[in-house]
């Protein structure tokens, strides 16, 4: 199996932030407000002020950023090592949240599998509104929360993997059910606009 990999759409604006360019479901963006119009998902998120809050979403799409599989690569008998990372990025007009993970299998330094998935999220107004410091000019997201949503978005990943890597030998490399939400050790600060 050769290398596969999608076109990022999007443009990175700086280590921690993603500025989405398009929705990936419907050129209409409110469409995604009204896909996601119930918000039957419900996480009660511990707040920076220790309070327990009700936070409404929904997961409005999923992107597989990257996928490069060279099973050529592989070496038998040599130890694989994994490295692993998450990152996070809004769309405030449209009051998303993405989260990505990344994962790279590796032998010696080479690597042999890389996949980035991401999971959209859209976040009900007055949940989004828990989140926003305009103060600060920046959104917040309570570690617990962004957890959740990293274990979600992990999970996202390993079912990805495990179909594109189906009946090849590379199927026996798989994501490991650790728990991703110890990568987050605080809260998730990010920008408001990323432009400035």
């Amino acid at each position: 199996m050769g290398a596969r990999s999608s076109p990022s759409k999007e443009k990175k604006t700086n280590k921690n932030v993603f500025q989405i360019n398009s929705i990936f479901l419907s050129p209409d963006a409110r469409s995604v407000m009204s896909i996601a119009a119930s918000f039957t998902t419900i996480f009660f998120a511990t707040m920076p002020d220790n309070n327990n809050r009700r936070v409404n979403y929904a997961l409005a799409g999923i992107v597989t950023e990257q996928l490069q599989l060279l099973p050529e690569l592989i070496v038998e008998d040599k130890p694989v090592t994994l490295n692993a990372g998450l990152n996070f990025g809004i769309d405030s007009t449209q009051l998303l949240l993405k989260v990505l993970f990344k994962i790279v299998y590796l032998q010696e330094e080479t690597p042999f599998i890389t996949i980035e998935t991401g999971c959209i999220f859209a976040i009900d107004p007055e949940s989004w509104a828990l989140f926003t410091n305009l103060e600060a000019g920046l959104f917040v997201l309570p570690k617990n929360f962004a957890g959740h949503l990293a274990q979600l978005t992990a999970g996202t990943a390993r079912g990805v993997l495990h179909q594109s890597t189906l009946n090849t030998p590379l199927n026996r490399f798989f994501i490991p059910a650790n728990n991703i939400e110890e990568m987050i050790q605080e809260n998730v600060s990010l920008p408001l606009d990323p432009q400035n």
